[in-house]
């Protein structure tokens, strides 16, 4: 009866042990360390029982039935070891597939990270060679030899407090534009974007300020401006032919390394446009 005894208390306090907080990995490794020690007093039990009695033990029927739940709990634990053996193989499989996530993060945060550092070097460049020639205050907008348009029917907002809407700013833009009124239009454009920043005619307007300058042969500053499009419109439609222009615009500025940059960023990300059918013509000859 002291073995009986023995065993119901070592099996009673591996089911306390086994009931217990211990969760995740820790509760795993805690499991297993306990089915060891389990396994080598059950090999130490079953060794005594199995063995000869000389205090005449076989004919007692408590032995036959301590005998058989024995080898009942010893199934139990056989069972207990095989779920312990698959939580461990689903959680390696779950660390595998975070593993994978992190590190799909952390190329699209790296890759995002170069085109931003990228990005800041274009601009840092833009900036050098708009320091070449400053805008001084009252300065005319319009570059020695460019041509100044004669006078006529400039389109021009009427007079007044009353706030145009925005299609109304953008087509009054767009006609002193076409009638090369630069100055007007780039107030148009710029009164759109301030007044409607969400309007959906914003990138255009971005567009035709940066084209404004560029029409004037002031390079400097209309590279300034078709990076803006390329910065705070990015899936509109002119985002292609802003970096076409953009580059055009460091050529002419004789600046044929940043015109590379810039032409093969358009062919790369745009293959299948008309800009960059034009840019691979200029790569040709650069």
């Amino acid at each position: 009866m002291r073995k009986i005894n023995r065993i119901r208390i070592f099996l009673l306090g591996f089911g306390v042990l086994a009931s217990g907080c211990v969760t995740g990995q820790d509760r795993t490794a805690v499991l297993e360390r306990h089915i060891v020690s389990v396994e080598k007093r059950m090999a130490q039990l079953e060794k005594e029982l199995g063995g000869g009695n000389p205090s005449g033990l076989e004919q007692d029927p408590g032995r036959v039935s301590m005998q058989s739940r024995f080898a009942e709990n010893r199934v139990k634990f056989d069972e207990l070891n095989g779920r312990i053996q698959a939580l461990n193989g689903k959680l390696e499989e779950i660390g595998f597939q975070v593993d994978q996530k992190l590190a799909n993060t952390e190329s699209k945060i790296a890759k995002t990270d170069e085109m931003t550092a990228f990005n800041e070097q274009r601009i840092a460049r833009l900036e050098d060679h708009l320091k070449l020639q400053p805008l001084s205050k009252g300065t005319m907008l319009n570059p020695p030899g460019s041509a100044i348009p004669p006078p006529g029917n400039i389109a021009t907002p009427p007079a007044g407090p009353e706030q145009l809407s925005e299609n109304k700013l953008y087509e009054s833009g767009k006609q002193a534009f076409d009638q090369g009124n630069f100055e007007a239009a780039r107030n148009l454009f710029e009164r759109l974007l301030k007044q409607y920043p969400k309007s959906e005619n914003a990138d255009n307007a971005q567009f035709w300020i940066a084209e404004s300058f560029y029409k004037q042969a002031w390079f400097e500053k209309s590279a300034l401006e078709y990076q803006k499009v390329i910065e705070n419109y990015p899936k509109g439609n002119k985002i292609q032919a802003a970096l076409l222009k953009q580059g055009l615009s460091f050529l002419n500025m004789g600046d044929k390394q940043n015109a590379k940059i810039i032409l093969k960023q358009l062919t790369d990300q745009y293959p299948k446009s008309s800009e960059a059918e034009i840019a691979r013509a200029k790569l040709k000859n650069l």
